[in-house]
């Protein structure tokens, strides 16, 4: 069945495709929210359970009519606003002011397909750089852990040099996600 009938399907009431929609991604967000969120189990389950709401919502309302992207990526957008709404709520987003954090926060409902890609690259790079510098990055800007935090975790003799690790782990970022989407550093 294409997206096309599925949605149409949908707005017809199918809850039938309904469940099968629900089925097929449910796994894949729950990992994706915990893995790349740091999500517990059961907030990635309400938060997937939020996203199909809206998802046949939209369908229903006639918000969404047609698809662009795949509706897996259209589920993983909703998801991610909710995510986002999520961690702010609790204290978890960091400061959204540059080509990468927008990346790691991705804060648009309607699919971008140049954010998502960037956002892409951006998650690509970032496994790709490793431990420490990933979790050192994933504190700072995620977490919210201060410079004095890090260095006690990551077992950094002082503030400045864990202010200098981090330092270099984003250059490396930066490095990473600018060679692969071929635009210049600003």
């Amino acid at each position: 069945m294409t997206k096309q009938e599925i949605l149409n399907r949908l707005k017809e009431g199918s809850n039938e495709v309904l469940s099968v929609v629900y089925k097929q991604y449910r796994e894949e967000f729950i990992n994706w929210s915990v893995s790349t969120y740091s999500l517990d189990s059961d907030d990635a389950k309400d938060i997937y359970q939020t996203t199909i709401i809206i998802f046949y919502e939209n369908i229903l309302m006639k918000k969404l009519t047609s698809l662009n992207s795949s509706i897996k990526t259209y589920l993983f957008a909703i998801g991610k606003n909710k995510i986002r709404e999520k961690l702010r709520e609790s204290g978890k987003v960091f400061p959204s002011n540059d080509v990468l954090n927008e990346a790691f926060i991705y804060e648009e409902e309607t699919v971008d397909t140049e954010k998502e890609h960037l956002y892409d690259t951006f998650r690509l790079c970032l496994d790709k750089l490793g431990d420490p510098c990933k979790s050192v990055l994933i504190s700072f800007y995620y977490k919210n852990f201060t410079m004095q935090e890090i260095a006690q975790v990551f077992n950094y003799k002082n503030e400045a040099t864990a202010k200098n690790s981090k330092y270099k782990c984003l250059q490396r970022l930066k490095d990473c996600v600018f060679a692969k989407t071929g635009t210049a550093q600003q």
